[in-house]
């Protein structure tokens, strides 16, 4: 069986698009889940440019190539901070 990568990359769209959300959430409810509401935030930046590498071929390379790529490096960056 073999696996398309484009659907495992809208898989891990919609699972960090989820995390994201929710820890968003939590972190809106909650007073001292500062660093949650970081992560979350860093999650949607993520599956924004994840969102980017799924359209590769769709949108013009210019977009799915180096500014998907840049976000996902932004992403990670924001989660470390």
């Amino acid at each position: 069986m073999e696996l398309d990568t484009r659907s495992l990359i809208i898989a891990s769209l919609m699972d960090s698009a989820l995390l994201g959300g929710i820890s968003l959430m939590f972190a809106g409810t909650q007073r001292g889940a500062r660093a949650i509401g970081g992560w979350g935030a860093a999650m949607l930046v993520l599956a924004a440019g994840q969102l980017g590498i799924a359209l590769r071929g769709v949108i013009p390379d210019l977009f799915s190539i180096a500014i998907a790529n840049t976000t996902i490096m932004c992403a990670l960056a924001l989660a470390l901070r």
